[in-house]
């Protein structure tokens, strides 16, 4: 009779925090986290740069906005231009428009200049408005510095939440998934409003979004998510 086969070498645990082509990837206290960072090697499908997904185990707690469907009905011609559009995404918007111009429904143009930095990435984009962020985690604390420059007036920053019970506070909202606090150096309009996503192509849902707007050029954002 053969023998048990002996068992193989331990696999290494996975590192902390990882950079590959376009995206950067920590891990902490159970979670992770993926920032989208370019650079562009290719013709841009969304205008996502910046985008930041937060998953507590299992949990989606911080999420893409999703795909819609490339042909959607004519009821729903809205979704391609909202799934692939920056207000569909965790990221900064500058003056509610796309971080690019559109040519066509599939193509971007005037792609934004981007690079690393020892724990994030900027960008700059055609208009000169410069958005640089930092990710920092902290055991079950995460916190992201949003910095940002250029001629701009209105700035957006957008936490697509997790379907849930979530409340509005002073400072951001809570729930039994976690508690998100949002502030700036300008004064800060924090609003939790209703967004979408779509979960599977050619489906749509309906999904809580943190909003927070500044109009001070030359303003900062700092959001420090708190994990149960």
């Amino acid at each position: 009779m053969a023998g048990a086969a002996s068992p193989g070498p331990a696999l290494p645990a996975p590192p902390a925090a990882w950079a590959g082509a376009g995206i950067r990837l920590w891990r902490a206290g159970g979670a992770m986290a993926l920032l989208r960072t370019g650079p562009l090697r290719f013709r841009p499908g969304q205008a996502d740069l910046l985008h930041l997904d937060l998953w507590d185990g299992p949990l989606a707690l911080l999420r893409d906005g999703g795909t819609g469907a490339y042909n959607p009905p004519p009821a729903q011609g809205w979704w391609h231009a909202h799934f692939t559009g920056t207000a569909a995404h965790n990221t900064v918007q500058f003056d509610a428009e796309d971080q690019m111009p559109r040519l066509t429904r599939f193509l971007f143009a005037r792609w934004p200049a981007m690079g690393t930095l020892p724990d994030g990435a900027w960008l700059r984009d055609w208009r000169g408005r410069r958005h640089a962020r930092e990710v920092v985690a902290e055991g079950r604390s995460w916190r992201v510095r949003d910095r940002l420059a250029g001629p701009w007036r209105v700035a957006t920053l957008r936490w697509r939440l997790a379907p849930g019970d979530w409340d509005l506070e002073a400072g951001g909202v809570a729930g039994p998934a976690g508690r998100i606090a949002v502030s700036a150096d300008a004064p800060l309009d924090l609003a939790l409003e209703q967004g979408w996503e779509s979960p599977a192509y050619g489906m749509v849902n309906a999904v809580p979004v943190l909003r927070a707007t500044v109009h001070a050029p030359g303003s900062s954002f700092q959001t420090i998510i708190t994990l149960p």
